[in-house]
């Protein structure tokens, strides 16, 4: 039984709320723990799996910013690039 949303998919979701598109390595720090992206990634899966958001790739490209999160049905790339950690400003409350 789920607690409900973890303060990831939180995050993630409130960033959502103010930008249609963002990458997710654009929602952390600089110099951000792998383990940090990791945790980010798995709370945007989590949400992709529920319907609440969707998740684009550039193809093979690989690398942290390959992959950004979108809101339901909308279907285009950011359009800014943020700089690091200040999307939204939730993700330096995320330990």
């Amino acid at each position: 039984m789920s607690r409900g949303l973890g303060r990831w998919q939180i995050g993630l979701l409130a960033a959502l709320e103010e930008h249609p598109a963002v990458y997710l390595a654009d929602l952390l720090l600089p110099n951000y723990p792998r383990a940090q992206y990791v945790a980010l990634h798995r709370a945007a899966q989590t949400l992709a799996d529920k319907g609440m958001v969707d998740i684009w790739h550039y193809g093979l490209a690989g690398g942290t910013n390959s992959m950004w999160v979108t809101r339901p049905g909308y279907t285009g790339r950011p359009t800014r690039v943020p700089r690091r950690g200040d999307v939204g400003g939730w993700c330096s409350q995320v330990p």
